[in-house]
């Protein structure tokens, strides 16, 4: 009955045993090594070796125990990082939403200039620049009007002696243009949203 009994314990050991060396695989890399420290006992040796198999398997219990402790910590560290990753991108985007809001509203604004200015050339030209000028500012893009008045005052030294047709077209040519800028920062802002769109659904 002895021996039977010490069987039968050596069987629920080797369960345990197999039990925690397959969670302590899933949580590490050091299995073999573990299956090699194990493999010099011998089951011959009856309650000698019944006191080293429960001894090796609460030193087994132990590991299981540090390796899942790790892997929850890091768990909590790569779930901490992205929930920060998330939020920055969402303050991103409503940030931008801002900015293409604003960028909108003064693009409308220089839409509506365009129907009811009136006067000769320069002074819708004028009055247009000063607009767009101040709606692209408002969104951070106040470098563009200056390469634009840049240019624009060169347009004026070197046009001083051109016609009143010729004074409208370039006036006409300098509106599109500005339209065009508009329209391709809008575009990409518009972009650049549905990237961080897609980046904050892809995170979820």
């Amino acid at each position: 009955q002895t021996k039977f009994a010490v069987q039968k314990i050596v069987v629920s050991l080797h369960s345990a045993d197999e039990i925690l060396e397959n969670i302590l695989d899933r949580a590490s890399e050091e299995k073999a090594e573990i299956i090699s420290c194990r493999s010099n006992l011998d089951p011959k040796d009856g309650l000698e070796f019944l006191g080293l198999e429960a001894h090796n398997i609460h030193d087994l219990a132990k590991e299981v125990e540090i390796r899942l402790s790790e892997c929850r910590e890091k768990e909590r560290k790569e779930r901490c990082r992205m929930e920060s990753m998330i939020s920055s991108l969402k303050k991103e985007n409503q940030d931008i939403r801002s900015m293409l809001e604003v960028a909108v509203t003064e693009k409308e604004v220089v839409e509506n200039s365009l129907r009811v200015l009136k006067g000769d050339g320069d002074q819708r030209r004028s009055s247009i620049l000063q607009i767009a000028e101040k709606g692209l500012q408002k969104v951070g893009f106040g470098f563009i009007m200056e390469v634009i008045s840049g240019e624009s005052e060169g347009d004026d030294m070197s046009g001083s002696s051109a016609s009143a047709a010729s004074n409208g077209r370039e006036s006409k040519q300098e509106v599109d243009s500005l339209a065009s800028m508009v329209s391709k920062t809008l575009k990409n802002l518009h972009h650049d949203i549905n990237d961080l769109r897609q980046a904050l659904d892809e995170s979820r």
